[in-house]
């Protein structure tokens, strides 16, 4: 690790100032590994993206890249293929992320969704964090426009079913806080007195949303 490579992990890594960086190699990609791995989505300073990505495409151009043109479909337009997902070339590849959506924070976890995110370097934690923002603000504008709508009309009482929590696999738990949160922002601001039903079908929504409406 370069002069300059070392000098851009110490503005990155502010919360473990008092982690000594490592003499042999190795170490210092575990511990690379490891800070990338906890490090927040929050905006990222262009040298240090310079640096991230020369070092990631040199760790790329260590590993043998798979590229679709070298499989064999086993039906038409259907392959198999075993290995490292973040060493194969394709248009796209699908995480099995966690309910948060922005990567594992565990270091060094050796689960699919810390070394994608590992080696897509962190803008992947900050686009993924933006895209969560906007379907969180897309699921409250929900919610507000219905019971505007209902108060419009002169609808007394709501009914809420978990909205994209199905399908749409949105988070059970960060869509019951968005829903409760916004219902009561919504009465507190409007004074509204629709009477509002939060209609839930499992045991896991049931308990999430008790927590919620009893926690004052």
């Amino acid at each position: 690790m370069s002069a300059k490579e070392r000098g851009n992990m110490d503005m990155e890594r502010s919360p473990c100032c008092c982690q000594e960086i490592p003499a042999d190699t190795d170490r210092q990609k575990v511990l690379l590994r490891s800070l990338l791995n906890i490090r927040p989505p929050k905006p990222v300073r262009p040298e240090f993206l310079t640096v991230q990505d020369v070092y990631l495409q040199e760790e790329l151009a260590e590993k043998k890249i798979t590229r679709l043109s070298d499989l064999s479909p086993v039906q038409d337009g259907t392959y198999l293929w075993r290995g490292d997902i973040t060493t194969l070339a394709c248009g796209a590849i699908v995480n099995a992320a966690n309910s948060g959506m922005t990567g594992c924070y565990q270091p060094c976890h050796n689960c699919i969704d810390n070394c994608i995110h590992t080696y897509a370097g962190v803008q992947l934690r900050l686009k993924c964090t933006e895209l969560m923002e906007r379907h969180c603000e897309q699921l409250e504008s929900c919610y507000h426009s219905c019971l505007e709508l209902a108060d419009e009309n002169g609808v007394k009482s709501i009914a809420f079913c978990c909205i994209s929590t199905g399908v749409f696999l949105f988070p059970n738990d960060r869509a019951a806080e968005i829903a409760v949160r916004t219902v009561r922002k919504y009465k507190a601001e409007t004074g509204s007195q629709i009477e509002v039903i939060f209609n839930v079908f499992k045991e896991q929504d049931e308990r999430i949303y008790r927590k919620l409406l009893c926690a004052d």
